[in-house]
């Protein structure tokens, strides 16, 4: 189960992890300032910021296995109607969209996780399905560069839909709910009225204080690197996207590390870590 949820992460993160290995191309296609740019690669973040509350009460409410695959199978759909975009504004709604879908493999993923494994091994087993984040960054980085080497950044967004549908087939052919999980407990969500009551928890509070920071340095090297190597040293988008793919991998050793030691080390308390 945790393949599988793994393999449904790859298939939502492809595209929003592999996206900046493409911006040199955006940019030369519409002659588009580093500012513009941002705001197209930066799109599907925007998406994931307007859907995640209410696609973590979806997967309250249904449970795992249908937002598990739906979130692939809408990014996959999206990308490919974002292929055929014929401006950087009507592709960066297609990418807002998509990002709508990817807010779901998240809570899916992440609930499947806390359901299938217990507390002791659960540091490890986070750490390993977030990995497929980064593999699914280091594999578009890889990937798609080439592709649109060959069939332009159109035919790059067609590879990605295509990955995106075979995460969502994965999870929908393979994954099934927990033995001790019944309807009644995957239907456990309060709803909105829950999110009064969550923000009490200081520890809650804390880690929304915290993540920006984080995730501020993460989306500050991932858009712009592929762009800075491709500028300064006039090297090919695809040897741009390597140093991309490097970087996503430092990503995949640090998560897995983490994990480990906040269940050895800290023993299962996550504070520390």
């Amino acid at each position: 189960m945790l393949g599988v949820a793994m393999l449904a992460q790859i298939g939502s993160s492809f595209l929003h992890q592999g996206l900046p290995s493409l911006g040199p191309l955006f940019q030369a296609e519409w002659a588009l300032s580093r500012g513009e740019l941002g705001v197209v690669l930066g799109a599907i973040n925007v998406g994931v910021l307007l859907a995640s509350v209410a696609a973590g009460q979806l997967v309250d409410r249904v449970g795992e296995r249908g937002p598990m695959a739906l979130a692939p199978a809408g990014a996959g759909v999206l990308a490919v109607l974002a292929s055929l975009s014929p401006t950087p504004w009507l592709l960066t709604l297609a990418l807002v969209a998509v990002g709508g879908f990817v807010a779901l493999a998240a809570p899916s993923g992440g609930k499947a996780t806390l359901l299938w494994f217990p507390p002791r091994v659960r540091g490890l087993a986070m750490s390993l399905r977030q990995t497929a984040v980064s593999i699914g960054g280091v594999t578009a980085a890889l990937v798609l560069p080439p592709c649109a080497g060959a069939f332009g950044w159109r035919g790059a967004l067609l590879v990605a839909g295509g990955i995106g549908g075979l995460g969502a087939l994965v999870a929908l052919a393979l994954y099934r709910e927990p033995p001790h999980s019944g309807p009644l407990a995957l239907r456990e969500g309060m709803g909105w009225r829950a999110i009064p009551y969550l923000l009490h928890d200081r520890s809650l509070t804390a880690t929304l204080l915290l993540g920006p920071l984080l995730v501020a340095g993460q989306w500050t090297v991932l858009p712009y690197l592929t762009l800075f190597l491709y500028e300064r040293f006039g090297w090919s988008v695809s040897e741009s996207a390597r140093y991309l793919a490097l970087a996503q991998l430092g990503a995949i050793i640090g998560r897995v590390a983490w994990g480990v030691a906040s269940d050895l080390v800290w023993n299962g308390r996550r504070k520390p870590a």
